[in-house]
């Protein structure tokens, strides 16, 4: 399969497995839209890739999420692929994690 042209929306895309299917679809011809918390880091990420789109995303937010596909969509015109990788981490023992913390992790 080409992904040559192929419009590939990823989030958690600042670091780890986001990071390296970033970089990778760039390589292979895809247009990236990159979105996570850390505007920032997206920013580095996205220098050395061809025509990424940086989109700041707390996806615990669903005016946010909503955003995102939105401004990818007004972008490059629509979304071929989703990567959903997106996570959040407790690190506690569960009975000192809180109900809130939990329900944001999912």
């Amino acid at each position: 399969m080409s992904l040559e042209g192929k419009v590939v929306l990823i989030t958690g895309a600042s670091m780890g497995i986001g990071k390296a299917a970033a970089l990778a679809f760039d390589r292979a011809g895809a247009r990236v839209a990159l979105a996570a918390r850390r505007e920032n880091v997206l920013k580095e990420v996205a220098a050395g890739m061809k025509d990424p789109l940086v989109i700041k995303t707390d996806l615990a937010d669903g005016a946010q999420a909503r955003g995102m596909v939105e401004r990818t969509v007004s972008y490059y015109g629509r979304i071929d692929i989703l990567i959903n990788n997106a996570a959040a981490s407790i690190v506690s023992g569960s009975e000192s994690v809180r109900r809130e913390y939990l329900t944001r992790a999912l």
